[in-house]
């Protein structure tokens, strides 16, 4: 992200910041200037000293820095977010070159492998400083900051929330939504500047209800506008479930219906081949008992002629004998009366 451009800034007059925690900081007045003009009313002692320092980050540098995932050594009881709020600053107090570190750095910390925690990564402190910061911005008008507050918290909730979801997730989120609908600052902003923070978080709650069943539990016994919206989140997801099954148990249908009509588009198919090879190999046995029959014919009637030949060749070589003897018979007669007749 690119830094702004601050260093004609620098010879304005300053202001003084009270915090909550009774700090007082110092700024720039034209650095606090979103463009419409520096906010009198803003109720600067109701943050911690810790958001409204990342607030001026921002407005002097662009980014924010965010605190890393906390390793805790030992498990803690979840409290409710009142009686963590004045401790926050102690035990997520970062030093400078953490401070400065990347988000993509501060959100992705691993706590899988042997050596990992296993009820998670303590990611309360995280979370609680984009939602803060969330709010500060709102009251500033800052909206480029209010984006990327939200942006930035639904990255942190999506890499703490990665499989196998822990057991101290449930209690960081139950937090936050404890934050995000009942602490008094979220009273400082209107229902709709509130409303993506709130739907963010809620809808994140019902996606893990499973894991969120004890904390939804007690957080349902609140009442009011979290309970409406966890409630209606919940019911959401429910039906679309449901849409989801009906989708998947008609498109299971539909793929058995269609690998069934296959199927028997197949098969018949199949006996199409099978009753057109039978009727080519019958009309093939026809054709060639044809042509065996033709070959049988033609030999007998060859056998015919050649008998026929042979009894007219017999018939015309006696004939020839006969005339021949007939001939020689006439011939010695001729002979004999000559014979006589000379006696």
């Amino acid at each position: 992200m690119g830094r702004p451009d601050i260093a004609s800034r620098f010879k304005g007059k300053m202001m003084q910041i009270d915090t909550v925690d009774g700090a007082a900081l110092h700024a720039h007045v034209d650095v606090l200037d979103s463009g419409r003009g520096v906010r009198t009313d803003t109720p600067w002692n109701c943050f911690k000293t810790s958001t409204v320092e990342r607030f001026l980050e921002y407005c002097y540098q662009g980014d924010y820095s965010v605190p890393k995932p906390a390793k805790p050594l030992l498990a803690t009881p979840t409290s409710s977010v009142y009686d963590r709020d004045n401790k926050e600053d102690e035990d997520n107090k970062e030093d400078d070159d953490d401070r400065a570190s990347d988000i993509a750095d501060s959100d992705t910390e691993d706590d899988t492998g042997p050596s990992g925690h296993p009820n998670g990564l303590d990611y309360r402190a995280v979370f609680f400083t984009h939602a803060e910061l969330y709010v500060l911005s709102q009251t500033q008008r800052r909206s480029s900051l209010t984006a990327l507050c939200l942006n930035r918290l639904r990255g942190a909730l999506d890499m703490a929330a990665k499989a196998p979801v822990r057991p101290r997730f449930a209690s960081n989120l139950s937090d936050l939504l404890l934050y995000v609908y009942e602490h008094s600052n979220v009273g400082l902003i209107d229902d709709q500047q509130a409303h993506d923070l709130q739907n963010l978080v809620s809808s994140c709650a019902a996606m893990h209800i499973k894991e969120m069943r004890e904390e939804c539990s007690l957080l349902m016994r609140c009442g009011g506008k979290m309970a409406e919206d966890l409630m209606k989140e919940v019911v959401c997801r429910v039906v679309g479930l449901e849409i989801m099954l009906k989708k998947e148990k008609e498109k299971k249908e539909r793929e058995r219906r269609e690998r069934k009509e296959k199927e028997a588009k197949e098969r018949r198919e199949k006996e199409e081949e099978e009753k057109e090879r039978r009727e080519k190999e019958e009309k093939e046995k026809e054709e060639n008992e044809r042509k065996e029959q033709e070959k049988i014919e033609r030999r007998e009637r060859e056998e015919i002629e050649r008998r026929e030949r042979e009894e007219r060749e017999r018939m015309e070589r006696e004939e020839r004998e006969r005339m021949e003897r007939e001939e020689r018979e006439r011939k010695e007669k001729e002979e004999k009366e000559k014979g006589e007749k000379k006696a």
